[in-house]
């Protein structure tokens, strides 16, 4: 009989449920846009005759932080399967 309120299992399973859930805000994170960012993305613009220069084109610069918050949330769902899986195991 474990005496203690929460074990090792319990608090595994719990961590792993957080983990899950931080992932599903990062993914969503670059679905919400606000009206300004909406008309800044959506507007043409000349290119740069740089790679530096295109960086900086908000298109390119939207994308590369949805890439950043994809990253980080398939990190941190990867993380919450895991411990799901390993609390199994205690």
């Amino acid at each position: 009989m474990n005496i203690f309120l929460f074990s090792l299992h319990n608090i595994v399973d719990t961590f792993s449920i957080l983990f899950n859930f931080l992932g599903s805000i990062f993914f969503a994170s670059s679905l919400f846009i606000s009206k300004q960012t909406a008309l800044k993305l959506g507007t043409s613009r000349y290119c740069g005759e740089t790679e530096e220069e295109n960086l900086k084109l908000p298109a390119v610069r939207d994308r590369l932080d949805q890439r950043n918050w994809g990253i980080a949330g398939a990190v941190s769902i990867s993380v919450g399967l895991i411990l799901q899986f390993s609390s199994r195991f205690l």
